[in-house]
């Protein structure tokens, strides 16, 4: 039988090895009859002897249990190979539990580790440094309660609620069912108005000089138009500006709806791309004057990002999967 390399000892194999040692067994002998190696049986005899020298099997199992349960309490250590690793990989904006996943199995990384590490060396031990905060996908701040005002549903004519919408379009099961939202500048000085696909997370967005019902009509048909096969409902936030939804509708052959007021997490995968959206687009800066192309290159940084949720592929590789399966199921014009 092959021996097990470096396995824990149990309370039965210490009794074992005190047995052989008081009747002479070598080393090499006492590892075969408990099976492990003779490096094990020698770490042992180093570290869990009682202090006259002898070793017992019921104290030396204590004497690890109790080492054990301090190291359990004590950080792991944090090498200088780890702390590269995690700022390349958090740079390129991946989240923890990405990049714990796809990780070498030689760094031995775990999601709470990486938090652990993320609080310990940068909230901790350097309050004042912003290297690692600032690549931190998510900014945690207070919230704040709903603002007491009157909602726009009342105001937008024609209006579909959510609960009116299939039930399946809830199971994000089905591809083509789309929810759309603005991002506000600062000051409300420019906007973005953001549509993301629920079933494969694929976000599409276009830049706004204002926040008009007109100019955020058009461009959600615009962007949306070129797709318009993988576009069979729509789920709005309450704001006036998509008052104008029963044209985007006529236009794209699709289906309307509305969230309730105040209740964001029915359109949560478009607040949680905002949540992105925000990483290079902080509140704290108006949205005038964005370069196109720069606005293009971040767009395409949060699609081509690796998701737990999509089981580590990017948004683009499963929308484009998904709309090829589409279109090769449509039919074939007829013959001339």
């Amino acid at each position: 039988m092959p021996r097990k390399r470096h396995s824990h000892l149990t309370r039965v194999k210490r009794m074992h090895i005190a047995a052989g040692l008081s009747s002479g067994l070598t080393q090499k002998q006492i590892a075969a009859m408990v099976n492990v190696s003779v490096a094990t049986i020698s770490r042992e005899l180093k570290r869990n002897r009682d202090p006259d020298g002898i070793y017992r099997g019921p104290s030396a199992h204590a004497h690890a249990e109790r080492r054990r349960r301090r190291a359990s309490t004590q950080p792991r250590k944090v090498t200088a190979r780890h702390i590269d690793y995690l700022y390349d990989r958090m740079l390129a904006g991946e989240s923890p539990d990405v990049i714990s996943h796809c990780a070498p199995p030689s760094l031995r990384l775990s999601t709470p580790w990486i938090y652990e590490v993320v609080d310990r060396l940068i909230v901790r031990d350097a309050p004042g440094d912003d290297t690692f905060r600032d690549l931190l996908l998510r900014k945690y701040r207070r919230r704040r309660g709903p603002k007491r005002k009157a909602a726009g549903a009342s105001l937008i004519p024609n209006r579909v609620d959510i609960s009116e919408r299939p039930a399946f379009v809830a199971t994000r099961q089905a591809f083509g069912h789309w929810e759309a939202d603005l991002v506000i500048g600062k000051g409300h000085r420019g906007a973005l108005v953001t549509l993301a696909e629920r079933k494969t997370r694929y976000l599409v967005s276009g830049r706004l000089r204002t926040q008009s019902k007109d100019e955020v009509t058009a461009a959600i048909i615009k962007l949306l138009t070129p797709i318009a096969a993988a576009v069979h409902t729509i789920t709005f936030d309450n704001g006036l500006e998509f008052a104008g939804h029963e044209r985007v509708a006529a236009r794209l052959n699709c289906a309307t709806y509305f969230a309730k007021p105040y209740r964001s997490y029915e359109r949560g995968t478009n607040e949680n791309l905002h949540g992105e959206i925000r990483r290079y687009y902080p509140k704290r800066e108006p949205l005038t004057n964005l370069d196109p192309v720069w606005f293009e290159y971040n767009i395409n940084l949060i699609n081509d990002r690796r998701r737990k949720v999509l089981a580590y592929a990017s948004a683009r590789q499963c929308f484009d999967q998904e709309f090829a399966r589409l279109r090769a199921t449509e039919p074939m014009p007829d013959a001339v």
